[in-house]
């Protein structure tokens, strides 16, 4: 059996509280965190090193409870999360 391998390719910037999951639904990277909140970006800046002020994340829903999953769809663009 072979150990498993890690690789880091992106560091998600920007939050106070830790990142708890994510989904990416191919052209938008949604970040679901710890406070309640999940985050929207577009996957391409999510990927750059330098954070553009016209691209950055931001909030599209505010729950009373930390997000423990989330998953998203690209046919009918749904976002489900459990809590």
């Amino acid at each position: 059996m072979f150990p498993p391998v890690h690789c880091q390719f992106a560091t998600l910037k920007g939050d106070l509280s830790y990142v708890s999951n994510f989904a990416i639904d191919g052209v938008s990277l949604y970040v679901a965190s710890s406070d309640g909140h999940i985050r929207l970006s577009p996957v391409d800046i999510a990927m750059d090193d330098v954070q553009r002020p016209e691209q950055s994340s931001f909030t599209v829903a505010v729950a009373n409870s930390p997000i423990n999953c989330i998953i998203s769809t690209t046919r009918h663009g749904l976002v489900i999360t459990s809590h």
